[in-house]
């Protein structure tokens, strides 16, 4: 059973908060009948308006409470799951830029006492996220273990888990948010003097080439949710002083700590080394980062390289790379139709690409008749 409600301020700065109650939670942890997804009803966020409608819009969203069994423990994960709104399908989104920070609360009536305490989440900061709709691509991570939630582990106390999350889109454009990233930083200055510097790392980095980069666990968890679930979670390499980095050149992967330590990219980036810094923000889930260096690719986009950036476009499904590849094409379609690079692309393609892509040259064949 659960109960949720929600408030949003006036003043548009201020985040929307939903507060979800999953009452009687200890039923869910009998391991005999062990429920391992608890999922909130749908909610709505307010989002930016559209501007050419003036049209009043919401976001929808679900949480998700997932016990997860890790050999002889089981732990409490808590997860945001964006729904796929009317507009967002009508326009063609897949995904959007939200900012999110949960707070975790425990109340406990064991006889005539009655607690109530705050647990640390994965991460009391706001982060940024990119979020594609559904729930295999929900984001969150671990809370607790079970056993910590009650006192020798007795199931048998009524607790209810109080879950609330704080949600603030970004109305920044592209633009925006990439000259004034820095602002919403932990650290706002820059740090390129302790970069790869070993008398400020505790961490370091392998690669195939035999490169090495070293870091600072504490730099790189607080620009990047994907390092602080790395360095606090699970993972194999929390508790590792080097970590193997297979299949990714260093260069690639330097120029991303970099970026955490200096807050702007290298200068001395070429195109293949964005597309490649690219992959990894987008594997890295990078939001800030994602964003800036999809600027520069797209900045440098031309005959050689179009069909590149917009394959990018579509396998990361980054709606901001795919779009000027299929501008690029639209506006240049008889100079590549018959072109090495336009091979390329439709040898790649899946079906859902040829189609965005024939729609693009037919659009072309009636512009000419």
């Amino acid at each position: 059973m659960s109960a949720a409600y929600s408030a949003v301020h006036n003043n548009s700065c201020l985040p929307f908060i939903h507060t979800w109650v999953i009452k009687e939670f200890q039923h869910f942890c009998d391991k005999q009948n062990l429920l391992h997804f608890i999922i909130s009803e749908p909610f709505n966020s307010p989002a930016p308006n559209d501007s050419n409608n003036n049209i009043k819009l919401e976001y929808t969203w679900r949480l998700v409470a997932d016990i997860e069994n890790i050999g002889e423990d089981f732990s409490l994960y808590m997860y945001i799951v964006a729904l796929q709104t009317d507009f967002e399908r009508e326009k063609e989104l897949n995904d959007r830029i939200s900012t999110f920070r949960f707070k975790v609360f425990k109340n406990q009536i064991h006889g005539n006492m009655n607690s109530f305490e705050e647990f640390i989440m994965f991460n009391q900061n706001s982060f940024t996220h990119r979020t594609k709709f559904g729930i295999k691509n929900a984001h969150g991570g671990k809370l607790c273990k079970i056993n910590q939630l009650f006192p020798n582990n007795d199931t048998s106390i009524s607790t209810n888990i109080i879950i609330r999350v704080h949600i603030n889109e970004l109305e920044k454009s592209q633009n925006d948010f990439k000259n004034n990233i820095n602002n919403s930083s932990l650290f706002s200055y820059s740090l390129e003097q302790f970069f790869n510097n070993p008398h400020f790392s505790d961490v370091t980095f392998t690669f195939d080439c035999g490169s090495e980069l070293k870091a600072s666990r504490l730099v790189l968890a607080a620009k990047s949710t994907y390092f602080m679930n790395m360095f606090t979670g699970e993972w194999t390499e929390s508790n590792q002083s080097k970590i193997a980095i297979k299949g990714v050149k260093y260069e690639y992967y330097k120029a991303m700590i970099y970026y955490f330590y200096n807050g702007s990219l290298d200068s001395g980036l070429n195109f293949d080394a964005l597309m490649g810094l690219f992959s990894e923000a987008d594997m890295c889930q990078i939001e800030d980062l994602i964003v800036i260096v999809a600027n520069k690719i797209v900045e440098m986009i031309s005959n050689e390289n179009w069909h590149e950036i917009l394959l990018m476009g579509w396998q990361s499904n980054n709606n901001y790379l795919k779009k000027a590849g299929l501008k690029f094409v639209h506006e240049n379609w008889l100079n590549i139709k018959n072109t090495e690079n336009m091979k390329f692309i439709i040898e790649n393609l899946n079906v859902e690409w040829m189609e965005e892509l024939m729609s693009i040259s037919k659009t072309n064949f009636y512009r000419r008749a």
